[in-house]
């Protein structure tokens, strides 16, 4: 049976980006995080400040991300917009 009710916790993890799925694609199309970095334009201590959760991708850097990895809008929907929440 699902749970109806949601806790505020879970509502802020939902909204967290899944790093792990966005590490894994790096990886996936040969890259490390430093090729990544250069050939997506991001200074590789700003990127991970954003993967660590200090700050977040805005729109024109996810559609960096999307480019330079080729993502469907499938894999882009659960980098940038997980469900965690049931």
């Amino acid at each position: 049976m699902l749970r109806k009710d949601v806790t505020k916790r879970e509502k802020k993890e939902a909204e967290k980006m899944n790093k792990n799925a966005l590490k894994a694609k790096i990886v996936e199309r040969g890259m490390n995080v430093e090729g990544f970095c250069k050939a997506a334009g991001f200074n590789r201590a700003t990127f991970d400040r954003k993967m660590n959760g200090s700050s977040e991708f805005n729109r024109d850097e996810m559609e960096r991300i999307i480019v330079t990895l080729k993502l469907t809008t499938e894999e882009m929907r659960n980098i940038f917009f997980p469900l965690h929440v049931a």
